[in-house]
C-alpha cells in the first residue's frame, strides 16, 4: 500500500513558499494573542475621579484629602483605588466627610505621556477588573472553536479554500477592533479574529506536515514555529513605540492585511 511518505519526496523551492507562508502566519497570531499584555495592563495607577464641585483641586490635593488610605503589602499607607470619601455641601461649601466612604463611579489614571490603554478607556478596574481576564478567555474560546470547526472544513473542501475563507474573516475583525465603542464590541471582534486564526493556525500547520517529506518535517515545523516567536519580538517593538491602544491595534490590523495579502 502506498502511503503519503512514498509520494511526498524532496524539499525544494515549492516547499520554501509553503514554509514561508506558515512562518508568516505566526506574526498576526502572536500579535492578537499577546497584545492585551500591553493594551490592558493591570498596573495602571487609578483612583476615584474628583466630583465636578472640586474640579479646581489638583489630583494630588484630591488624593490626599478625598481618598481614604489603605495599607499595602509593604506596610505603607497608600490611597484606595476603588473608594472615596463622601463629599457633602454644607452652607454652600463642599465638605469632605472622613467618616463615610462610597465606591467610585468614575476614575482618574496616572498615565505616561501619550499612553492610553483599554484599561482606562473602558474603566477595567475595581468591580470591572474581571473583564480583563474574561476578554482573554473569550479569545481562547474563539480559537478553540475555530480549530474544531475549520479542521473539518479544511478536510472537506481543502486547505486552500478553507484559508481563503478564514483570512478575510480575520481581516474584517481586525479592522473593527480599533473603532470599538464598547468593550463588548472589542471582544466580539477579537473573538471573531481568534475563531478565524485558530483555523488558520491549524490548517496551515497541517498543510506543512502534508507537503514536506518526513525527514524534513522537524526543521520545517521549527521554522514555522519561529514565526510565533518573531511575532512576539516585533510586538514588543510596536508596543514600546505605540503607547495608545488604538494606534497599536491599527498597526496590528495593518500587519494582518499585509501578511494576509501575501497568503492569498
Amino acid at each position: 500500500m502506498t502511503n503519503i511518505d512514498d509520494v511526498v519526496t524532496g524539499f525544494g523551492p515549492w516547499h520554501y513558499g509553503i514554509v514561508a507562508f506558515v512562518f508568516l502566519r505566526g506574526f498576526p497570531c502572536a500579535f492578537f494573542s499577546m497584545s492585551p499584555t500591553f493594551m490592558v495592563p493591570s498596573t495602571v495607577d487609578h483612583w476615584c475621579a474628583r466630583p465636578n464641585s472640586l474640579g479646581n483641586w489638583t489630583a494630588e490635593q484630591w488624593r490626599t484629602y478625598g481618598i481614604p488610605k489603605e495599607t499595602e503589602a509593604e506596610g505603607a499607607l497608600a490611597p484606595e483605588h476603588c473608594m472615596m470619601h463622601v463629599v457633602e455641601e454644607v452652607d454652600g461649601s463642599q465638605v469632605i466627610s472622613n467618616a463615610s466612604t462610597v465606591e467610585c463611579s468614575s476614575w482618574e489614571y496616572d498615565l505616561e505621556d501619550g499612553a492610553h490603554y483599554l484599561t482606562n478607556h473602558f474603566n477595567l478596574v475595581c468591580s470591572r477588573a474581571w473583564l480583563r481576564a474574561a476578554s482573554q478567555s473569550f479569545y481562547m474560546a474563539g480559537g478553540l472553536l475555530g480549530c474544531l470547526v475549520f479542521s473539518h472544513i479544511s478536510d472537506w473542501y481543502g486547505r486552500k479554500k478553507a484559508l481563503a475563507f478564514m483570512i478575510p474573516v480575520s481581516w474584517l475583525s481586525a479592522c473593527i477592533m480599533p473603532f470599538s465603542t464598547s468593550f463588548l464590541m472589542y471582544n466580539i471582534g477579537r473573538m471573531a479574529a481568534s475563531f478565524a486564526m485558530g483555523g488558520i493556525w491549524n490548517a496551515s500547520y497541517t498543510l506543512i506536515t502534508e507537503c514536506v517529506e518526513a525527514k524534513h518535517r522537524a526543521i520545517a515545523s521549527f521554522v514555522a514555529s519561529v514565526g510565533w516567536t518573531t511575532g512576539l519580538l516585533i510586538l514588543v517593538g510596536f508596543a514600546w513605540y505605540l503607547r495608545n491602544w488604538v494606534h497599536l491595534q491599527i498597526a496590528i490590523s495593518l500587519s494582518m492585511l499585509v501578511t494576509g495579502a501575501l497568503w492569498l
